[in-house]
């Protein structure tokens, strides 16, 4: 039958209309990802901000991307003059050796600082200025490394940004938390929110962290001796002549290897690759602090040891792990396989289900499932696929699991609220951050937290909360490895203002005590102290010891300059705004390089990229010609509502490691910072463990 004029006119009209869509979808296209980039870059390079070459929808991403993988560095093993022995040195004006600060002689130049962990960013600068514009896929962005400006971004105009489309493709995981959250929401969630981190608050957690900072020591500490027997019963069978023909050969081979490796002075060292097993020890305690739950028997029991084992047993493949103490597989995140496994229990995501040992849900599967989303939404930013238009939307494979795994996040932090709603119900309060924002009400309005609310913040704190400050010890930790010196100085300063421990139940004595003890009805010298138990005794670090630790508060603070566990903040304008002499249009993508600048000559004079905590001995305000050129937890309106939390938790742990532990950098480790959500170390952080000497 042939068409009818009113069939072929009604064809005619939708093959129209689709065109005219078509039309619309192409023009707007052009428009978002050509025109107005290209017309945003001219603006800036008529006010002299130099601009790398445009390209359209990928922009600067391949670069971006393979700045990632940095070229790695071998770290030479330190030799005897790195030891921590006795200090001889020169001291100074400060009562320090004079060499302290500095590498020595004996140590070779490791990069420390922006050249390291931020290459690319380093390299435009150098070549074009503070100021310099790029792409980040298709959306133009200003780089920022000068203080006046960023002063003004984060704290004179603040209320003129925001965080950008890129941030919230990376972290959309956090929902509408405390770092995603904007204009009066946010202020209303920072007001409720702050009185949990008020000092008080954090001295009654700090309680916790002890605890959990001692059991950690403990349990390294036994199985540092437990490989260490392991490994001298070895070498006394091979002694004996238990151990003949071909498996004595390649036990005497690896012993070779092991002596041509050893820093003289120290014992023979025991590996830990202290990224994954600070991790777990961080996770215990936010666990705790942040929902009054321990995190599973294996976090707990384990106190976070992850793959103590002899060189001996390194060397030759059969690694020694104990099974009484924390196996990376149990509860770990292996991002290479894409995907978490928890052995004893936890989130298994590559069969999409989640189980707990216990029978409920633990923090330990919420970090896990929302590890696991971090990464896969990275991927997608730094593939260029999130900026797409609408791509985001579209039912692929990717987006489809992102969206699974977000709906699985929501259910496990929504049984965390509820197991702790049930808790005070019942009469069990705890201090913790939970129970404060359940009982949380806005000054303005009277009202509480919405379950919504609280899972966000409840995600957000046990993701930000535990990674930053891991992070934090484990780069802190490696510079004291490589500066053994300044090790030994934060050892003794804990042994002088926290004590030295005594036996269990034993009373602890602190700087200004007497140092005595009675015991028996008579005062025993230096009992009070725990001489008699060397470095290993039980510690006791109680809230007033954490302020009083000066030199380590400068370790931590040369720590996070060298190493920022985030070196770049984001902000977009949300209307017309001048920064500096600049005039930025709404919707500017601002990225202020705060590691840049924290390693900036300019400001910090020629040691800039060398190790000196002493430049923070006046604090920030002595340490840099501008104090704005410091911002590790930014600054203004937005800083991090939890720092104080992160400095303690961090002073409290090392407090434990220093007075049980010694360590220094594997020669297996591969100095390779790496930036994903926070900086961490690409081919992970193996140190070489041994008892404090008496």
């Amino acid at each position: 039958m042939a068409p009818t004029a009113s069939s072929v006119h009604s064809s005619s009209l939708h093959l129209a209309a689709a065109g005219a869509v078509l039309v619309v979808v192409a023009g707007t296209g052009l428009y978002c990802l050509v025109y107005s980039p290209y017309r945003f870059i001219r603006q800036c390079k008529k006010q002299g901000i130099p601009f790398l070459p445009f390209r359209p929808l990928i922009g600067q991403i391949p670069e971006i991307k393979s700045s990632g993988d940095p070229k790695a560095t071998i770290i030479p093993v330190l030799d005897e003059s790195e030891t921590p022995a006795e200090d001889s040195g020169t001291r100074d004006d400060h009562g320090a050796s004079a060499a302290a600060g500095m590498e020595s002689e004996a140590a070779p130049s490791v990069a420390y600082g922006p050249r390291m962990h931020s290459p690319l960013l380093c390299e435009w600068i150098s070549k074009h200025g503070t100021v310099v514009g790029f792409s980040i896929g298709p959306s133009p962005t200003v780089l920022i490394a000068e203080p006046s400006l960023v002063k003004q971004v984060l704290i004179t105009k603040a209320a003129s940004f925001s965080k950008t489309e890129a941030s919230r493709q990376i972290l959309g995981f956090l929902g509408n938390g405390l770092p995603l959250s904007e204009g009066k929401f946010w202020a209303r969630q920072r007001r409720m929110l702050n009185p949990a981190f008020a000092p008080l608050c954090i001295q009654r957690m700090a309680v916790t962290m002890d605890q959990q900072a001692r059991l950690a020591a403990q349990r390294w500490s036994q199985a540092v001796a437990r490989a260490k027997d392991h490994e001298s019963n070895r070498a006394e069978g091979r002694a004996r002549g238990h151990e003949v023909g071909v498996q004595e050969e390649q036990h005497a081979h690896a012993a070779t290897r092991h002596a041509s490796g050893r820093a003289g002075g120290w014992a023979r060292g025991h590996e830990v690759d202290v990224q994954e097993a600070l991790s777990a020890v961080t996770l215990d305690i936010i666990g705790l602090t942040a929902f009054g739950e321990a995190v599973g028997d294996e976090g707990v029991e384990g106190g976070g040891m992850v793959g103590v084992r002899g060189r001996d047993e390194r060397e030759e493949g059969d690694g020694l792990v104990d099974t009484d103490v924390l196996d990376s597989q149990a509860g770990g995140v292996d991002s290479r396989a894409g995907g978490v496994k928890s052995r004893a229990g936890g989130v298994d995501s590559r069969a999409g289900g989640v189980e707990s040992r216990a029978g409920g849900v633990d923090s330990r599967a919420v970090y896990m499932a929302v590890s696991e989303l971090s990464e896969r939404c990275m991927q997608r930013v730094f593939s260029g696929r999130a900026f797409i238009p609408l791509y985001t939307w579209l039912p692929t494979q990717e987006n489809r699991a992102i969206a699974a795994a977000s709906e699985r996040i929501k259910a496990l932090a929504l049984s965390l609220v509820a197991r702790r709603r049930l808790a005070l119900k019942e009469g069990r309060e705890g201090h913790n951050l939970l129970d404060a924002m359940l009982a949380a009400r806005d000054d303005e309005t009277n009202e509480q937290m919405t379950d919504q609310q609280l899972v966000d913040e409840c995600i957000t704190f046990l993701f930000a909360g535990h990674e930053t400050t891991a992070k934090l010890l484990m780069w802190t930790m490696f510079l004291l490895a490589r500066h053994p010196t300044w090790q030994q100085r934060l050892r003794r300063e804990v042994w002088r203002v926290v004590g030295r421990g005594g036996a269990q139940g034993e009373r602890q004595v602190g700087e200004g005590e007497e140092g005595t003890r009675k015991k028996g009805g008579e005062g025993t010298e230096g009992e009070g102290r725990g001489e008699e138990v060397g470095g290993g005794g039980r510690l006791c670090v109680r809230w007033e010891h954490v302020g009083a630790l000066e030199e380590m508060g400068m370790v931590l603070h040369e720590s996070v300059r060298l190493f920022p566990p985030v070196p770049s903040l984001m902000r977009q304008s949300t209307k017309p705004v001048e920064v500096g002499p600049y005039s930025f249009p709404p919707n500017t993508q601002l990225v202020l390089a705060v590691g840049f600048m924290q390693g900036d000559p300019r400001w910090w004079g020629e040691d800039a990229h060398c190790f000196n905590p002493e430049r923070f001995r006046n604090g920030v305000d002595g340490a840099c010609s501008d104090p704005l050129a410091f911002l590790p937890f930014a600054v203004g309106p937005r800083k991090c509502i939890g720092y104080a939390f992160a400095f303690a938790e961090a002073k409290i742990i090392l407090c434990h490691l220093l007075n049980s532990l010694q360590w220094r950098v594997s020669p297996s480790y591969v100095h390779e910072p790496s930036l994903g959500i926070t900086l961490y170390a690409k081919q992970g952080m193996p140190l070489l463990f041994d008892p404090v000497d008496n």
